[in-house]
């Protein structure tokens, strides 16, 4: 069901609500969406300056808009200034999706000054023309859970200003009066991404200030107004998910990255080649940290010049993080790295290495060497790779740090599973600390280095069974229990 009350529509429950017809409908001030039900939008939808509100279920907007327009101010008359133009209207998705879905909210135009007022029917006026009025500011867009599939355009852009009235003669024997000054633009409106996901793979995010109006003619022309302040693209959680070029190129305004993720889903990376990455990390010496979170569908390339540092909160996700062309990494005290494929050498001084995605495997073309910070290695089955955490180094493995193990999905280890943690060319060193996660009391952890000298090194973990002692030594098997559950050596 849907109810209509005092120019609102509330959608709930299981409806299927149809909006069609063509190309604008205007269905009422505000549209909130509530409950599993869907709302299919087949033109675009004209809810003035009012709301849109994703809060459950799906509206699909199948390419079309909502038109949350704010309106123009009125014209002044007789020397007067022109009206403030109304800002732009809202879109919140709180929980629900709103897919394939442009957002038209600009801000309405300021009002064109009055010509010049010649007072009275004597003309005894000043004549100068009225200054135009300021344009309303865009309109704003808040994601702070589900999901936004943006259309092909989101105009949040600040309304111009109106243009200042001409000069007059308030008679024959004065002077001509000043024209008006423009009306300043409005400020670019604002997107903010504080949970869920905005997906902006097509199409534009307009969020610049509105352009001033024109002085208006006179014995002085009135000046120009001042252009409208850009808004901002404000990641402040959740994740946007897009591609180099088109946060490049399609987001018109500024961009904040303060906490949350962004995923670029490119084929090929280069570090360098956003402009839009640079101003939020740096444009050659790039620092993740504060639970900032970067993520790329296939390559990241960091070439020569460049240079990633994690640390204090930062993570890196990839499916290949490419240094081999000269670039510099470091993994760094509270950073995570996470990642399919490693080309160069790794130099681990703190933070975490967290093999492939939760469990997965972790190919290092090249040395590894853990010289601080931890190897996290999750568990869920017998399978290398795919359930179980693993990493294969093609040259040397020299490891130090910690050794964290961590049973994931319930799983529990059966006497004589073994478990192939690390294997590479050769090994040296050991682990510094060992943090082992609790197994039955029948069971203890088994930590081996294995060597071969004609072949491959291995670190290899595994679930053996505790061996029954001698009735002398049972007094004492409850507090060698205790002892073994978390290990630190």
């Amino acid at each position: 069901q849907f109810t209509a009350a005092a120019a609102a529509i509330e959608v709930v429950d299981e409806a299927v609500f149809e909006v069609s017809g063509g190309s604008t409908t205007a269905v009422a001030t505000s549209l909130t969406k509530r409950g599993a039900g869907t709302v299919n939008v087949r033109g675009t939808l004209d809810l003035g300056r009012g709301s849109l509100r994703a809060s459950a279920g799906t509206l699909d907007f199948f390419g079309n808009s909502v038109a949350l327009r704010g309106t123009a101010g009125f014209d002044g008359s007789a020397g007067q200034t022109g009206g403030t133009g109304s800002p732009g209207g809202s879109v919140v998705i709180d929980g629900g999706a709103l897919l394939r879905a442009g957002v038209l909210a600009q801000g309405g135009s300021g009002g064109v000054g009055g010509e010049g007022n010649s007072s009275n029917s004597y003309g005894r006026g000043d004549g100068n023309g009225g200054n135009g009025g300021n344009g309303g500011n865009g309109g704003t867009l808040r994601v702070s859970a589900g999901r936004y599939s943006a259309g092909s355009e989101i105009n949040l852009r600040g309304g111009g200003g109106g243009r200042g009235g001409d000069g007059i003669r308030p008679n024959i024997f004065a002077s001509l009066g000043d024209g008006g000054e423009g009306g300043r633009g409005g400020a670019g409106g604002s997107v903010f991404l504080n949970g869920g996901e905005l997906v902006f793979a097509t199409g534009i995010i307009d969020l610049r200030g509105g352009v001033g109006g024109l002085g208006g003619d006179g014995a002085r022309r009135g000046l120009n107004g001042q252009t409208g302040f850009n808004g901002w693209l404000r990641v402040r959680g959740g994740q946007l998910t897009t591609s180099a070029a088109r946060l490049d190129n399609g987001l018109r305004g500024n961009l904040s990255f303060d906490f949350g993720t962004l995923r670029f889903t490119d084929d090929w990376f280069d570090l360098g080649q956003s402009a839009r990455l640079n101003q939020a990390l740096g444009a050659s010496a790039k620092t993740l940290t504060g639970n900032r979170e970067l993520r790329f569908d296939d390559t990241l390339a960091i070439r020569a010049g460049h240079s990633l540092s994690l640390f204090g909160g930062g993570t890196l996700r990839a499916a290949t993080l490419d240094t081999s062309a000269g670039g510099s990494f470091q993994l760094g005290v509270g950073g995570v790295l996470a990642v399919d494929t490693f080309r160069g050498d790794l130099l681990q001084q703190g933070g975490t290495l967290a093999p492939g995605d939760s469990p997965g495997l972790t190919v290092i073309d090249g040395d590894y060497t853990l010289d601080s910070g931890t190897l996290a290695i999750e568990l869920a089955g017998l399978g290398r790779g795919t359930e179980y955490d693993a990493v294969d180094v093609s040259g040397t493995a020299t490891l130090s740090g910690t050794l964290d193990i961590q049973l994931l999905d319930g799983f529990v280890p059966a006497g004589g599973d073994v478990f192939e943690l690390l294997a590479a060319e050769s090994i040296l060193g050991s682990f510094d600390q060992l943090l082992l996660a609790m197994l039955p009391d029948d069971l203890f952890w088994d930590l081996a280095y294995v060597s071969d000298p004609f072949g491959t090194d291995f670190v290899t973990l595994s679930a053996a069974p505790v061996p029954l002692p001698p009735a002398a030594w049972l007094l004492l098997v409850p507090l060698w229990f205790a002892l073994r559950r978390r290990v630190t050596v």
